[in-house]
C-alpha cells in the first residue's frame, strides 16, 4: 500500500495487539459460498452462469489449510488458503478470492492487498507443482439491500432471504512482486526494535493514548 507503515508492521508482528475482532459472519457466508458453487458444480459439471466468464473448468482443488499450502525460501516461509482454485480444461489454473461486499472506490483503494494475496497463492500453487496460473479474479457477492418484487418470496416462517449478485474484477499476474516483499517483510521483522514514524496516522494515535496514561 501506498501509506503502508514499517513501525506498524514491527508492532503487528511482534505484539499481540488488542481490539483485534474479526465478525465470526463473514467466516460463515465465505464458507457457504464455497460449499454452494461447489456443490452446483458437481450437479452440473459447470460453474454458475455469473461466474461463466472464468471459462471451461474441469474440476474444482480441494481446499488447502495454510499449513499445506505454502512455499518456502531463503528462511521465510510465504502461506495462505485460498477460497477457491479451478483447475481449466487446457489443464491450467485459475485462482479466485471471494469478497462479501459492494465494490465501491474503497474496494479499488485496497487493490494492492488483494493484488498481493491473489498473487502469493499462484507462487504457491506454481511452486507446488499445481499447475500453471492462468488467471486471477476477486468476486464480489454485492448484496441486493433492495426491497423489490413479492415480499412473501424474501420472507417465510424461519426468517428471511437475502439475495447476493457476482461481480468479478481480473487481477494482473505479477508473481515477479512477491518475493521482493517477502524480503522486505524479513528486513523489518529482523529489527531489534521498531522503525521511527514517519507520517504514520495510525501511529500518532498510538502515541496519542500512550500520552492519556502517562
Amino acid at each position: 500500500m501506498p501509506d503502508s507503515c514499517d513501525r506498524c508492521f514491527w508492532i503487528k508482528t511482534h505484539l499481540k495487539l488488542p481490539y483485534q475482532i474479526f465478525p465470526g459472519i463473514f467466516s460463515a457466508i465465505d464458507s457457504y459460498t464455497k460449499r454452494a458453487i461447489s456443490s452446483y458444480f458437481q450437479k452440473h459439471n459447470c460453474l454458475p452462469q455469473s461466474l461463466s466468464s472464468i471459462g471451461r473448468v474441469k474440476e474444482i482443488l480441494p481446499s488447502y489449510h495454510h499449513s499445506k499450502f505454502f512455499y518456502s525460501t531463503n528462511g521465510m516461509t510465504l502461506c495462505g488458503s485460498p477460497d477457491d482454485m479451478f483447475k481449466m480444461q487446457d489443464g491450467t489454473i485459475k485462482v479466485v478470492d471471494y469478497k462479501t461486499s459492494k465494490h465501491s472506490d474503497g474496494q479499488d483503494e485496497l487493490l494492492p492487498i488483494y493484488e498481493t494475496q491473489l498473487n502469493s497463492y499462484a507462487l504457491i500453487a506454481e511452486k507446488m507443482g499445481l499447475g500453471k496460473v492462468s488467471g486471477l479474479q476477486l468476486i464480489y457477492f454485492e448484496p441486493l439491500t433492495e426491497i423489490t418484487g413479492d415480499i412473501d418470496d424474501l420472507i417465510n416462517n424461519d426468517g428471511f432471504l437475502m439475495k447476493f449478485e457476482a461481480k468479478i474484477l481480473p487481477v494482473d499476474i505479477k508473481v515477479g512482486l512477491i518475493l521482493p516483499l517477502l524480503s522486505r517483510a524479513r528486513g523489518i521483522y529482523d529489527l531489534s526494535k521498531p522503525p521511527g514514524r514517519a507520517g504514520c496516522k495510525d501511529c500518532k494515535k498510538v502515541e496519542e493514548m500512550v500520552k492519556c496514561l502517562k
